[in-house]
Parts: C-alpha cells; structure tokens; sequence
C-alpha cells in the first residue's frame, strides 16, 4: 500500500456546487472546514423536511388530508407545537429580514409539498432521507435522497427545494444532484431515474424533472473522474482561480456571481433604507475557533465556540477574509515569510 496516496475526495452535490459558484468559498468550507452559518432559508427547509418525514407514513394519510383541507397545519396542534418549537430551535425570529413571517412560509410550503402526490401513487415508497454511497477507483459519491420510489424496472427520485430562486442554469446545484442521483442509480442498480425537484416557494410551478440518458451519465462520470483529480490537491493557487466576485452579475437574476459577494464594504453596513447590507459569511476576516483531537490531528472549525467532545482541544485562529477583498492581509504575509 501507498502510505503517501492521498485520500480520495468525497464528492456531494453540496462539494461540486460550492466549487462551481466559488472556489474560495470551497477552500474555506471543505479545506479550512470552517462552518458556514445557516440562513433562513435553509432553516425553514430543514424544518419542512422534518415534518414531510413524520407525515410519510401511510398512518399518517388522514392527517394529510386534514391538513390539506384546513390548508394549514394548526388544524393539528401537536404539529403545529412541533413547528414552533424547531423554529426556536434553528434560531428563527418571528419575521426574516425581508419581514416574511417565518411560520406562515413554513406552513405554505408544506402545504405545496403534500398536494403534489405526496404518497407517490402507484408507486412503492423506500424509507426517507435515503442515504446512498457509490465508490470505484476514479471517485467515489455521497448523498441523501429525500423521497424515492420503485415499480418494475423504474425508479422516482423526488427532491424538495426551500430556495426562492427556480432557473435553469448548468451550474445551480438541482442538476449537479440530479446528476449525481442517476449515476448513483445507473452504476449501482442499473436504472437511469427520473428525477423530480419541486420548489416548495413557487405553487404555481413547482416541478422541474430531469431523466438522463446513458451518454449524458458516461460524460457526468468522466467529469467525476477529473475532478476528483483536480480536488485531491487543492492549493491556494486553486482556491484564488474561481472567485465568484471575478464572474461578474448575473443576466437571468440568480443568486451567483459577484451577488453572492454582497454590496457590504464591511460587516454592520447599511443599505439606504437603514436595512444591514448582506455579504458572504467569508468576504470579511474574523476570529473562528479550530477544534483538534489530542494527536493534534485537525477535525473542523466555528465561528461560533464549539461544544468540545472527550479528546478534543479548541484553538483560536484569525481568518484574513476573502483574497479578492482583502489581498492585503496576505501580502503582508507573504512578505513577512
């Protein structure tokens, strides 16, 4: 055996995604393995994940319908009281920054989730949150699948989204897993799937379904294969090669780009109508706090000080912020070393 191979990468959807949109803030996630903090969105989408796996079960059916014909679930007081307290729990105010009220979102969106054949009819349901794992010698998948289901020779793969941006484009992170989720399929059970993601913010027009074909996902696993290769040595000189502040702003209106940057020149700016400015959790330097095990291997990083398990010791670091923004700082040391 080769002791100096390096680890083979475990990609995810999440990984090549963070990497399309940013690659510094790939290096500051899943190389300096820095703990982004949640927003609200993501929040609401974990709690209406929760709820869509306790109704799941065929029991729970008349529930469902309850539900959908009250359209709203405080016709159900235990679910409702669950509700509350995990929006407690994730750290949710009553109303987000854009003054939406943060329990009438989440109850909006479940909704949408159960009228669109929440039980997949016709079709035999697999357990939720379905985590599945592929490795070969090129590369090697991770992900979890929030809803599948099987008949004769087919396979249903649906995906919920909480975002409140729906396009099409090649880089947003549905076609990465939608992707990763039929290679999976085709390479471990010989089945390309159809996948539907629906947007649980957009009723109107939830669905986006993808079936691939057998070209499409030979090409998707050459991809894998490369980068793999091109992740298993991620240098700083990498990290700085992909900046989303240096792809400019979006034509179509999503969330990538030198949007993802924010307009903020520094942490606590305002806009004109006194509202904080936004700006990415990495583009201005902080103090986080690196968390070791006692052979002084390197396990992960918060900003936020951290609950130390048996075996582990806490460090604090100074992050210099973002290169693009704060190019400065590493010159400096640069120039020291």
């Amino acid at each position: 055996m080769d002791n100096n191979k390096k680890k083979m990468v475990r990609l995810s959807a999440s990984r090549l995604s963070t990497l399309n949109s940013c690659s510094w803030i790939y290096f500051c996630q899943y190389i300096l393995k820095i703990k982004s903090p949640s927003n609200s969105g993501s929040s609401r989408g974990t709690i209406a994940h929760a709820v869509f796996e306790y109704l799941l079960k065929n029991r729970r059916k008349p529930l469902v319908e309850k539900i959908l014909q009250a359209k709203t679930i405080k016709c159900y007081p235990p679910l409702e009281k669950y509700v509350a307290l995990y929006i407690e729990k994730e750290g949710l105010t009553e109303f987000d920054k854009k003054g939406e009220h943060n329990f009438n979102l989440i109850d909006e969106m479940i909704q949408v989730g159960l009228s669109l054949d929440f039980y997949c009819e016709g079709w035999e349901l697999e357990p939720p949150e379905l985590e599945f794992k592929y490795k070969n010698d090129n590369y090697e998948l991770l992900g979890y699948i929030d809803k599948s289901a099987t008949k004769p020779g087919d396979y249903f793969i649906r995906d919920f989204k909480s975002s409140a941006s729906k396009y099409e484009g090649e880089e947003k992170e549905y076609n990465i897993q939608s992707l990763i989720y039929s290679l999976w399929s085709y390479k471990e059970r010989g089945v390309i799937p159809f996948v539907q993601f629906i947007f649980l913010r957009f009723k109107d027009d939830p669905y986006i379904e993808k079936r691939y074909s057998k070209q499409e996902l030979d090409g998707f696993s050459e991809y894998l294969t490369y980068i793999t290769q091109y992740l298993s040595n991620f240098t700083f000189e990498k990290a700085i090669s992909g900046l989303a502040a240096e792809k400019g702003f979006p034509k179509d209106g999503g969330f990538k780009g030198r949007v993802m940057c924010g307009r903020a020149k520094f942490p606590g700016d305002l806009k004109k109508n006194g509202e904080l400015a936004y700006f990415c959790p990495h583009k201005f330097p902080y103090t986080y706090h690196a968390v070791f095990d006692n052979s002084g291997e390197y396990i992960y990083s918060s900003r936020e000080k951290p609950d130390l398990k048996d075996g582990e010791n806490i460090v604090e670091q100074e992050y210099k912020g973002c290169w693009y923004f704060n190019k400065q700082n590493y010159q400096k040391e640069m120039n020291n070393s």
